[in-house]
């Protein structure tokens, strides 16, 4: 997913019209106007920190904090009418072949038609009719992220193209087929929706060796500590 890699490219979810099990163990992790205008860049030269960077993304009036891992860089971000991506990397990574990827996505007035359990299941159709191997999904249920209520799950496919939003707009970067497996959290915020993803990307697996699991995925994204700075909606 760069790593938003939101596996399955917010674009696929949005033509269909597009942290935790139910209890607060996400709560450990977390600190208690339209536009027909895309704006889309691709950072090729960005000065990266070599410790932890808190990172802000807006997610229309509302905004996520999170921490980045050292040495890690915004590579892509686009704003567009109803929807927002930003990608995130390491330096040593690149949009045509990284192997962890963090992601944020922005869905406008979403959550008007959909809940976050509602939409992930959008997300598993889209991604299975991409997947060219062996789908694993494993459902960790309704969870809390601070006060607003989300749905989050594991997803992976043992053979998938890079479905990444910068991957398939940038057209000379050639795509190959590798196993993916991410962590998702679809959160509502109100009529919006937000999706955080952390993926890694790499040779391929089975069901029975299957690199994030409920068992180990904590560790994956306790680094990530999110908060969100909410605003009321014009």
């Amino acid at each position: 997913m760069k790593w938003c890699i939101f596996f399955v490219s917010a674009v696929f979810i949005i033509g269909i019209a597009y942290l935790f099990p139910n209890n607060l163990v996400f709560a450990t992790l977390i600190d208690s106007h339209d536009s027909a205008v895309v704006d889309r860049q691709y950072i090729d030269d960005v000065q990266v920190s070599e410790q932890n960077l808190i990172n802000s993304v807006d997610i229309f009036s509302n905004t996520l904090q999170f921490t980045l891992p050292p040495n890690w860089q915004l590579a892509f971000s686009s704003s567009e009418k109803s929807m927002t991506t930003s990608e995130f990397i390491s330096n040593q990574s690149s949009l045509g072949k990284w192997s962890e990827m963090i992601c944020v996505q922005g869905f406008k007035r979403m959550g008007r038609h959909a809940s976050p359990d509602v939409f992930f299941n959008e997300v598993v159709s889209a991604y299975k009719r991409n997947c060219q191997g062996e789908l694993i999904y494993q459902p960790l249920g309704d969870t809390q992220f601070g006060e607003q209520a989300a749905y989050h799950a594991l997803l992976g496919c043992s053979s998938l193209p890079d479905l990444h939003q910068s991957t398939a707009d940038h057209v000379s970067l050639k795509t190959q087929l590798r196993g993916e497996m991410g962590y998702f959290a679809v959160v509502s915020l109100d009529d919006d929706l937000m999706m955080l993803h952390k993926s890694i990307r790499g040779v391929g697996f089975s069901s029975q060796s299957v690199p994030l699991t409920k068992a180990n995925y904590l560790n994956f994204i306790a680094h990530l500590k999110p908060k969100i700075l909410l605003s009321n909606h014009e």
